[in-house]
């Protein structure tokens, strides 16, 4: 799995092996992709959104 940035800059990669659960703090508002490539998997990939404010 990668999670690219707007300019196609990569802030995440995993193998999904070792890898479980993880937070990505995004610095700047924008379209993000999230890249996932499965070969004979199975299971299901649990992706959620937060928007933390500063007080």
């Amino acid at each position: 799995m990668e999670i690219k940035t707007p300019d196609e800059t990569t802030i995440y990669r995993g193998d999904g092996k070792e890898t479980t659960g993880f937070t990505v703090n995004i610095p700047e508002s924008g379209v993000y992709a999230v890249v996932d490539e499965a070969r004979r998997a199975r299971g299901t990939i649990h992706i959620q959104c937060a928007q933390i404010t500063n007080s």
